[in-house]
């Protein structure tokens, strides 16, 4: 991401264009996404991939006890998922639901913090990330309903964290996934309205490049009921772009981001991408 901070030109263009007109033009936000996500390595790892199997076992030797998306539980829940899928091994879909269950039995104790790096929010939208790619087939409605309680506790006359990780640019990321998930959300009006003004506000005079991204995202789902189905959660808008993995597993980090789960995840959805291509 240290790139996308020195990025400041373009950011300041797309500020200067939504705040003299609000369209859809997808060329500028998916410009801003791509920056998100980096330029990913073309030459898949042979050797990643031979590894996916050691991955995995060093995911169960190594579960942290925080259910957090990017250094815990939740993140553990994505790779193993994916990888339940790119192996067809049933066994690793069901460790990820019993996962699953911790992390939902935990949310109900009402002890995690509401932001995205290390809360609900990155938890609610690893979720709904894993309904839209057909990994999970529902959420519990009560787990998404304290999610969003969690959100309305929100003072958003004080807000002064406008950052993607532990701010309001992570809350937005939550809400603009939150918006397309089939269960009715419970925020009334006033937390709709909010949201927005945070929104505007990031991209008013923000430089936090996720939050900008994930502003715009929101600010169009809500005003033009958008459903376009290439702005489904996407883990390019999270990932790190180095796929490179130590041989000796005591260097690897336990992160979904730049860790071992994130390098991994990479090179083995870049295979799944370039099969399917093959494909049709």
């Amino acid at each position: 991401m240290s790139l996308l901070e020195s990025n400041k030109r373009e950011l300041d263009g797309l500020r200067c264009y939504y705040n003299k007109t609000f369209t859809n033009n997808w060329d500028q936000i998916f410009t801003l996404r791509n920056h998100c996500s980096g330029q990913k390595s073309q030459a898949l790892s042979e050797n990643i991939i031979c590894r996916l199997g050691g991955i995995a076992e060093y995911i169960l030797k190594n579960l942290p006890c925080e259910d957090s998306l990017y250094e815990g539980r939740m993140g553990a829940v994505i790779w193993l998922c994916h990888y339940a899928d790119f192996s067809h091994e049933a066994r690793w879909d069901n460790t990820a639901s019993e996962l699953m269950t911790e992390i939902t039995d935990d949310i109900t104790l009402g002890k995690l913090p509401v932001n995205f790096r290390y809360g609900l929010c990155g938890i609610g939208w690893g979720m709904i990330y894993l309904y839209f790619h057909h990994l999970l087939e529902n959420i519990p409605a009560e787990v998404l309903d304290i999610i969003d309680r969690a959100v309305m506790t929100i003072n958003f006359e004080n807000v002064s964290d406008y950052s993607f990780d532990t701010g309001m640019g992570g809350v937005l990321a939550y809400a603009s996934v939150r918006l397309m998930y089939r269960h009715p959300c419970i925020w009334d009006d006033k937390i709709f309205s909010d949201l927005e003004a945070v929104a505007t506000k990031i991209y008013g005079d923000q430089n936090d490049t996720k939050s900008l991204y994930f502003a715009l995202v929101y600010l169009d789902r809500y005003k033009s009921s958008s459903d376009r189905i290439d702005l489904r959660p996407s883990l390019e808008e999270l990932l790190d772009e180095t796929i490179f993995l130590p041989k000796d597993e005591k260097y690897w980090t336990f992160s979904l981001i730049d860790g071992c789960l994130g390098s991994s995840l990479s090179v083995m959805l870049k295979r799944k991408e370039d099969e399917k291509e093959k494909i049709g």
